[in-house]
């Protein structure tokens, strides 16, 4: 694995680069690359979408529509129906778009439906393109994946440009057909060689992700300009965010914020909120709250829920506009109705403190539970709390207790610390008279293991299993803290904070506090955010958490273990300084650390090294050496596969799967990812679901899918979580 500080365990689809991950978040595709409805570049926590679907539906134009819209200028209704009447296929289609749009008549989805048919039976591509939108979407129709692939494709094979983009996204997205990125790329190819904008867009997403194509950026932005110079408002955008993120182009924020500018022009949603974003990090502009809030504003006022959710929490906090709880929570309840789960969260807890509204205990379980019933870790804390102290809801230890459970899956610490207070109390707890566990952990802190030490002092302070025993308990805490553990280090900070069994010493405390901090302890950050004043605004705003940078010692004790010819050390120092983290930044001395470590054989530092020849970061862009350095580290995860290593089968798997190092080969993936989900690796237990959910690799098997990302969800996994609620609902 890629050991990057407290990030370990992350997995990314290159290969557990955890500190890369962001750069290079790939969306899911739920919705096809024109029909798309979806998130906005939110930049808060881990989750970063560079290049997020346009919010329009463009495979059929002129989709939207108000009810009781204006007639168009321009169209005699009379003249429509008349010739409509008489079979003028044209009409016919022009009437159904009208009748879909609730322009200059009142909207009927069902009379639009007819008229399409009609227009579609007489071999009209235009009206067959929107039958099969219609079947998409259920509008008017019952949803039918298939009926919409066979109007698309009869469209298609008139030449249609727009129902041949559509087919290569159903084709895409595994909708009504298997899932062939091929042959969805072969589709956009077509449409795009007719200047279709939305089609060479299509064209550049397959380039950016290596979907039916190899991955390449340079192309990805070759095809996002083409359908940007047309003035296509989506691909301006994607061209902005390379321009800013650096992919295929040179990074150029000037370049970035002309695009972004060029496609907000024509009202995008997304680039507007982009352009706030901008704004609100200064990048490519003076850091600007109160421009940030402006352009969030023209998104949000087109309903763009990210963008409301922005605005929201700038009126909480009074970044940029004037504090005023009452607009937070209008703009917020807007977002939250579209099923933002982060602007439910930050509604319910508003609604659950009062903050400046007026405590309304109903409103806060009920926005609470919607975000708890997406898998989210704050929401099952919070609703948790509230069950167990009975607010809102009648009191209820044991629906609290699986509240916490949940949250605790889902990585909250301080719901683990919740139901570790419960249990102490009376309930059942896992620790309480297992002498067996006592003498791992006293095995464990002889060959010196510093968790080990930590969850010894914890059953000496609780009593659980042992006498207490406060003596024994500080010792342990002591030695676990010198020895890196965050959790003793932070529990460690706390006391000599509040001078509870030590003398009290702020400048001990809020050293250990700071040393947990860099290696990432949510815990420790926030109870230092608290320390500083800034608890109030702990919720998720529009930028991302940081964790503090590592100390000096942090950084020493790898530097003294990676100059010993530590390889895991050696990549840990070259991980440092590619980001910047703890210390300076410097492509050099990354490349001399990671080389290093790559030249024993290590096969992380392998990996990255052809990553980062393929990606051009440190180093000019080289495929050779990038085939060079995948091949090698795909031999050194074999070998550890091969020996039942559970995680470089994962890691082969995913190789197999990206074709980085070895033929792309789904098959192949599929094997490792089962034989490492198969060892309870939550990663492939994921991957493997969601591979015999798409049919890809192995055959189609809904009820493995179900089993698969089922025993994911029970380990916390949260994209496992949704999609197998969602699979449940089916």
């Amino acid at each position: 694995m890629f050991p990057v500080l407290r990030e370990e365990t992350m997995h990314s689809r290159f290969f557990g680069f955890a500190l890369l991950a962001a750069l290079l978040a790939v969306p899911v595709f739920l919705v096809s690359p024109a029909f798309a409805d979806t998130l906005s570049p939110v930049r808060n926590g881990a989750e970063l979408l560079f290049f997020p679907w346009q919010r329009s539906a463009e495979l059929v134009r002129e989709l939207g529509g108000k009810p009781e819209q204006p007639l168009p200028a321009g169209v005699d209704l009379q003249a429509l129906r008349r010739a409509a009447k008489q079979g003028d296929a044209t009409a016919r289609h022009r009437l159904g778009e009208l009748y879909r749009d609730g322009a200059g008549l009142v909207r009927n989805e069902r009379k639009a439906v007819d008229w399409f048919r009609q227009a579609a039976e007489q071999g009209y591509a235009p009206a067959q393109t929107s039958l099969g939108w219609m079947y998409m979407y259920g509008r008017g129709v019952a949803q039918d994946d298939k009926e919409a692939m066979k109007w698309f494709r009869l469209a298609a094979a008139q030449g249609y440009a727009n129902a041949q983009n559509n087919v290569g996204a159903l084709y895409m997205m595994g909708r009504g057909v298997p899932q062939n990125y091929e042959e969805a790329l072969k589709w956009f190819r077509l449409a795009a060689a007719q200047g279709d904008a939305a089609a060479q867009r299509s064209v550049g997403w397959a380039y950016l992700f290596g979907q039916g194509v190899e991955q390449n950026d340079k192309e990805a932005a070759i095809w996002f300009r083409k359908g940007a110079v047309q003035g296509h408002a989506a691909s301006q955008n994607n061209l902005a965010l390379l321009y800013q993120a650096g992919r295929g182009v040179p990074q150029d924020y000037a370049q970035a914020m002309e695009w972004l500018h060029r496609a907000a022009a024509q009202n995008d949603a997304s680039a507007q909120c982009n352009i706030g974003l901008a704004y609100w990090f200064g990048e490519g502009v003076a850091k600007d709250p109160a421009e940030a809030a402006k352009w969030f504003r023209k998104a949000a006022a087109q309903g763009d829920a990210q963008s409301q959710y922005n605005l929201g929490w700038l009126y909480k906090f009074g970044k940029g506009v004037p504090r005023d709880a009452v607009q937070a929570v209008n703009w917020l309840r807007l977002a939250a109705e579209q099923g933002h789960v982060q602007a439910q969260v930050l509604l319910g807890r508003m609604y659950r403190t009062g903050d400046g509204i007026g405590k309304d205990t109903e409103q806060a379980v009920k926005w609470l539970g919607r975000a708890a019933a997406r898998g989210n870790a704050e929401a099952c804390f919070n609703l948790g709390s509230m069950y167990l102290r009975g607010e809102g809801v009648p009191q209820d230890e044991e629906r609290a207790m699986t509240l916490y459970r949940e949250a605790t899956a889902l990585g909250s610490e301080e719901a683990e610390l919740a139901l570790r207070k419960l249990n102490g109390e009376g309930s059942e707890y896992p620790w309480r008279g297992d002498s067996k566990l006592v003498e791992r952990l006293r095995t464990g802190v002889k060959q010196g293991d510093a968790e080990a030490m930590y969850d010894l002092s914890e059953l000496y302070s609780r009593g659980y299993a042992v006498e207490p025993d406060a003596r024994k308990d500080l010792e342990l805490l002591e030695q676990a803290a010198a020895l890196g553990s965050s959790r003793a280090q932070y529990a460690l900070g706390c006391r000599y904070l509040a001078g509870e069994g030590v003398p009290r010493d702020e400048a001990k405390g809020l050293s250990l506090l700071n040393k947990a901090a860099a290696q990432g302890d949510a815990f420790a950050r926030q109870k230092l955010k608290s320390l500083s004043g800034e608890e109030e605004q702990s919720d998720a705003a529009p930028a991302p958490a940081v964790a503090p940078p590592p100390d000096r010692d942090y950084v020493e004790r790898f530097l003294k273990a990676a100059k010993a010819g530590d390889a895991a050390a050696q990549l840990q120092m070259a991980a440092m300084y590619l980001e910047g983290h703890g210390v300076k930044q410097n492509d050099r001395q990354t490349l001399k650390w990671l080389r290093k470590a790559a030249r024993q054989d290590y096969g992380p530092a392998q990996a990255l090294l052809g990553f980062l020849y393929e990606q051009g970061r440190a180093v000019r862009p080289d495929a050779e050496q990038a085939r060079l350095w995948y091949g090698k580290a795909a031999a050194w995860y074999r070998q550890s596969a091969e020996r039942g290593d559970m995680e470089a089968q994962f890691e082969l798997a995913e190789m197999y799967k990206a074709g980085r190092g070895v033929p792309r080969d789904a098959a192949a993936a599929a094997t490792w990812y089962d034989k490492a989900a198969a060892q309870g690796y939550m990663p492939a237990q994921f991957e493997l679901g969601c591979m015999y959910l798409n049919g890809l690799g192995l055959a189609r098997d809904e009820a493995k899918a179900r089993e698969w990302l089922g025993r994911a969800a029970k380990q916390g996994h949260q994209e496992a979580r949704r999609l197998s609620r969602q699979l449940k609902v089916r």
